[in-house]
């Protein structure tokens, strides 16, 4: 349930569960870092069980054969190749170490907000709507994303608990503790009226 990275130079911990009464949880996401970037996502196919784990998926394997590409180009391409299929709101973002700077794309209801050291939370705003083939045009945002930064994205599923709870749990340094934190609260709290991923980071570079 979680699953934790451990990069160069980044940490990573995430988190999902399964809508109650589902084998599948129908979100995905994928990461990966290499000397230059760090890339993430997140998609969460329409509704629930294998139809929308199949929508999700299939926008992880097009992001996963096209890293290099910039987050227009991959969530214009996702978008491309969901035709056909349920449909999926999807996130990426792209870190680029040298820059130090932070590519976001988003469309529909997955939340991202990172944490520069030392200033206030920044919220990037995704486009209305989902990835389903039909025309689409992406939209791109950059923000400075310095050193020691953090990260939280998460599903639609998480419900109330990312409105409140990862901004105060953002000060623990520990990505694993921030984690098993937000998973216990969401058993605790029985919220599985809908697919949950929840996952967080810290640049950890020096």
């Amino acid at each position: 349930m979680i699953e934790n990275y451990r990069f160069d130079k980044m940490r990573v911990s995430a988190f999902q569960l399964a809508k109650q009464g589902e084998t599948q949880c129908g979100d995905s996401y994928y990461m990966m870092e290499t000397n230059d970037y760090f890339l993430c996502m997140l998609a969460d196919g329409l509704g629930s069980g294998p139809d929308a784990k199949k929508a999700s998926q299939k926008a992880v394997s097009i992001v996963r054969e096209n890293p290099d590409d910039d987050v227009e180009t991959l969530v214009e391409k996702c978008n491309c190749g969901l035709r056909n299929e349920r449909g999926a709101v999807l996130s990426v973002f792209k870190i680029d170490f040298h820059k130090g700077l932070l590519e976001f794309s988003g469309v529909g209801n997955i939340r991202f907000v990172f944490y520069p050291p030392n200033e206030k939370a920044v919220y990037p705003i995704p486009k209305i709507g989902f990835l389903s083939g039909k025309r689409f045009s992406a939209r791109v945002q950059t923000f400075s994303f310095p050193k020691h930064s953090s990260f939280v994205i998460y599903s639609d599923g998480l419900g109330s608990v990312g409105a409140k709870y990862p901004s105060s749990c953002m000060n623990v340094t520990d990505v694993e503790r921030i984690s098993e934190c937000v998973a216990a609260y969401v058993m605790d709290d029985a919220r599985s009226s809908d697919d949950v991923t929840f996952i967080v980071g810290k640049n950890v570079s020096e």
